[in-house]
């Protein structure tokens, strides 16, 4: 088993900073070959919110507020890389949402 924690750029950061976090993200994960479970938990700072159209089979439905651009960059690395997005809520604040990611397996 692979398991990395992550903590992405707040929003208000720039965006080269916030692209350069997701492909290093992105090459990290990918040079895990897909048959070794791979959990990545982390603040990722975006809103995916709880409708999954577009993603369905890897987002359950599980979100909170309105997906904004930041929530999209985070299903398009989990779409990407067939992965599984899964939004725990550690506590009763927002700021305990946690999200994790493990590849999905056939």
């Amino acid at each position: 088993m692979n398991a990395l924690t992550a903590y992405a750029p707040h929003s208000r950061k720039l965006e080269e900073e916030k692209e350069n976090f997701w492909n290093e993200l992105f090459h990290l994960v990918s040079c895990i070959p897909q048959n070794e479970m791979v959990v990545l938990a982390g603040d990722m700072n975006g809103h995916v919110e709880s409708n999954s159209v577009g993603y369905d089979g890897m987002h359950g439905g599980y979100g909170f507020g309105d997906r904004n651009a930041d929530g999209s960059r985070i299903l398009e690395f989990v779409d990407g890389l067939n992965l599984q997005y899964i939004v725990h809520e550690a506590g009763i604040y927002v700021g305990d949402l946690c999200s994790w990611f493990c590849h999905k397996y056939s």
